[in-house]
């Protein structure tokens, strides 16, 4: 990934956690930019094998989310942030990334649970998602 790619989806990364933070929210300002521009990164650099793989990848992400979305347990943003994630990540490190999101996201919960007492407060999904991203660039 170059350096210019790495940027925008840095940038991409702060602006989705801080508003997901402050609002609970992520805005669509941060994730259709940053999707588009590693979807294009992705096709003019990768060979047509990649790309199928991604496209495996995107509908699988995107089926998921619909059913958390569906089921409360996510907002539409948080499933927006997650396939913009998994456009930049190499489809070899998505294990990694899913292992270590779980991890981080359960712990989330149990550390908020703990603190408030309510288990029904919501999580800013994109705080754990944002590190687990940030463990598989290099």
């Amino acid at each position: 990934m170059s350096y210019e790619i790495r940027l925008i989806f840095l940038v991409f990364l702060t602006g989705s956690v801080l508003t997901d933070l402050a609002e609970h929210k992520i805005y669509k300002f941060w994730v259709y930019p940053a999707l588009l521009t590693g979807l294009l990164h992705r096709i003019t650099s990768g060979s047509v094998r990649e790309l199928f793989h991604l496209a495996a990848i995107l509908i699988v992400v995107q089926t998921a989310s619909l059913l958390l979305f569906a089921c409360g347990a996510a907002g539409a943003g948080d499933g927006r942030f997650l396939l913009t994630v998994c456009v930049y990540l190499r489809h070899g490190s998505l294990g990694d990334f899913a292992a270590a999101a779980l991890v981080l996201s359960g712990t989330a919960a149990a550390a908020v649970w703990l603190a408030t007492g309510d288990r029904h407060k919501p999580l800013p999904l994109s705080l754990p998602l944002g590190i687990a991203a940030l463990m598989q660039i290099r």
